[in-house]
């Protein structure tokens, strides 16, 4: 899970392949993202709260855009499970760790 820099939504991942970004105020859910073909392990807000990354079982990382709700792109390269992911301080970059052993560094998307 992880809340959003002006803490007003969380983002979930979960077991049956989406992500669910929550109001936190109301405690419900705003939408259902989806896009995976397995098991959302993280989720992670960019700096600005415009993009969401989500890494998967499905070895794959989907950047979201956070207003339209629609993926940005999906980032191919791990082969394994993405249980990690983060993005820098300034938003330019974008880390992902999977259960292959392996870190990978992506050039943000972020607006």
């Amino acid at each position: 899970m992880a809340f959003s820099p002006d803490g007003a939504t969380l983002a979930s991942g979960s077991s049956d392949n989406n992500v669910i970004l929550w109001d936190v105020e109301s405690r419900k859910p705003l939408t259902t993202l989806k896009g995976h073909t397995g098991n959302v392990y993280s989720v992670a807000f960019s700096p600005d709260g415009a993009t969401l990354a989500s890494g998967s079982s499905d070895d794959n990382v989907i950047l979201w855009d956070v207003e339209s709700r629609k993926p940005l792109t999906t980032l191919k390269g791990h082969t394994g499970w993405v249980q990690s992911v983060s993005f820098s301080p300034d938003g330019t970059m974008l880390a992902s760790g999977a259960e292959d052993g392996t870190v990978l560094l992506w050039r943000s998307f972020a607006k």
